[in-house]
C-alpha cells in the first residue's frame, strides 16, 4: 500500500486516511509491517523539519501511530523507517513525479520471529508490576 503526503508535510491526506482505514479494517495483520517514509527531492526547510530525511521519518511514525493508536496494531509488529529522497518510484523533473515520491510505503516483512515471541506476554511493563 502507498500512501499520498503534499510538500513539505507530514500529516496523511484525508482520502488516504480512508483508504488505510478500509484496508486494515478487513486485514488479519500477523507479520511484522515495516512503515516507509519518503520524500521527493525538494529541500524541506522549515521551523518542524531541518532536512527530508527527518520529513521522511516523520510520515512514517505517523502512519504507524495511527495503526497503533486507532486500528489496534501490536506494536511489536509494526516499524518505521525514513529514506527521504533516495528511493523515488519516479523522476523528480515533474510535479507528478515529485508528488509520486512524496510517499509512505507499507511493507510486509515477514512473521513475527520466534525470539520476539520471548517478549509478547502478559506481564505488566517493567516497572508497572
Amino acid at each position: 500500500m502507498c500512501l499520498q503526503f503534499q510538500r513539505a508535510i507530514a500529516a496523511l491526506v484525508s482520502n488516504d486516511v480512508a483508504e488505510l482505514e478500509t484496508s486494515t479494517a478487513t486485514q488479519d495483520f500477523l507479520v511484522e509491517i515495516r512503515v516507509e517514509g519518503h520524500t521527493d527531492n525538494v529541500p524541506v526547510h522549515n521551523s518542524r523539519f531541518k532536512s527530508n530525511w527527518e520529513l521522511s521519518t516523520s510520515r512514517a511514525t505517523a502512519v504507524v501511530a495511527l495503526l497503533i493508536e486507532q486500528h489496534g496494531f501490536d506494536p511489536l509488529l509494526v516499524s518505521a523507517a525514513g529514506y527521504s529522497e533516495y528511493r523515488p518510484v519516479e523522476s523528480n523533473s515533474s510535479v507528478r513525479g515529485r508528488a509520486a515520491n512524496r510517499r509512505v510505503d507499507l511493507v510486509v516483512v515477514g512473521h513475527l520471529p520466534e525470539k520476539d515471541k520471548l517478549v509478547r506476554t502478559d506481564a505488566p511493563p517493567a516497572g508497572q508490576e
